[in-house]
């Protein structure tokens, strides 16, 4: 069994990679063979969520997370949260188009008291009301700004 995804390479040149899963995508980005990585559009599940946390915690390069029009939703969402508490590289996640509703909002606003690397994180077209997108855009932009 095998899944296909389809990278976006940083030239814009889509190239196809055959693997056994999430897991030999994050085996190659922890060895630093990569800095911007799209799985969009690959019905990824709340499933990969603890997989996406575990390799972010331990990588050191990646510098962009394009995981739009999933399917990851807001348990998902949490797991991968969890996992950029405690990583240094990311800057850019884009998580637009995943059913995450609200009950992200609380995890993400505590995200920025041990992230400083997020400048940039895209939470379009979920279910989160705004008021809360606009208190995690302030988040955001004082993470761009140094001042969190």
């Amino acid at each position: 069994f095998f899944f296909f995804f389809f990278f976006q390479a940083e030239d814009g040149i889509r190239d196809l990679v055959r693997s056994r899963g999430l897991g030999d995508v994050y085996k190659r980005q922890v060895h630093g063979w990569y800095q911007r990585r799209a799985i969009a559009s690959n019905n990824v599940t709340k499933d990969a969520g603890s997989s996406i946390s575990a390799m972010l915690k331990i990588n050191k390069t990646l510098a962009t997370l394009n995981l739009e029009r999933n399917k990851i939703g807001s348990e998902g969402a949490k797991q991968i949260v969890e996992g950029l508490k405690h990583n240094a590289s990311l800057t850019t996640l884009d998580l637009n188009q995943n059913e995450i509703n609200s009950d992200i909002v609380k995890d993400v606003m505590s995200l920025f008291d041990s992230n400083r690397s997020l400048t940039y994180l895209d939470l379009a077209s979920n279910k989160i009301d705004d008021l809360s997108l606009v208190g995690i855009k302030e988040k955001v932009r004082l993470n761009r700004l140094g001042t969190t």
